[in-house]
């Protein structure tokens, strides 16, 4: 599940507050996850465990995400412990969403699941989470591109692979886009968690 950047937490002054920081009942087997603000110690963790087993095509690292990330989050287990990784991220690092023709679009510059939950409810779990952002930020779309290697959670969770009007997309990457009823039906999946 890897986005990278199109051109270019909450920590960004032009994004509004997030409800989806808090606990979170994932899955009935598992443990409760926590959504909070992606830090830079989980960017080390993340780097640590996932970078080695990234494609060399994929250049980019948390740690070097961090500073640039304007609204950044991250999904893990209720106590991780010092070596644990979180078990997804995602940021967008536009200082505020964007006013593109056709509406306003929530950028999804940088996405990344846990290489051992990839392909898992972790990953349409937080697919879900970022929709509810979105429309948190006053968004009716997200805009992404991505990796060939990571289509199926998008295709799967309702995306479309075109290119927005306004927006480009670094070449060799896919641009992806969820339109407005994904958005919300992809946030009212997460009444299933609560």
């Amino acid at each position: 599940m890897l986005c990278m950047p199109s051109r270019g937490g909450t920590r960004g002054r032009h994004y509004p507050k997030s409800a989806l920081i808090r606990e979170w009942d994932v899955d009935p087997d598992l443990e409760p996850a926590l959504c909070r603000e992606g830090t830079g110690q989980m960017c080390v963790k993340a780097d640590a465990i996932w970078g080695p087993l990234r494609p060399e095509e994929i250049p980019w690292r948390w740690k070097g995400v961090f500073p640039d990330a304007h609204d950044f989050f991250a999904v893990s287990t209720l106590e991780p412990s010092s070596e644990e990784a979180p078990l997804s991220m995602w940021c967008s690092t536009s200082p505020r969403v964007l006013q593109l023709p056709g509406g306003v679009s929530y950028r999804l510059d940088f996405f990344e699941v846990h290489p051992s939950a990839r392909g898992s409810f972790v990953a349409a779990f937080t697919v879900a989470l970022i929709a509810r952002r979105a429309l948190e930020c006053g968004a009716s779309r997200v805009v992404l591109a991505a990796v060939p290697e990571s289509r199926k959670i998008y295709d799967r969770t309702g995306a479309k692979q075109k290119l927005v009007k306004g927006w480009k997309n670094a070449p060799g990457l896919l641009p992806f886009v969820y339109e407005d009823a994904a958005l919300r039906q992809l946030s009212k999946t997460l009444e299933h968690h609560d």
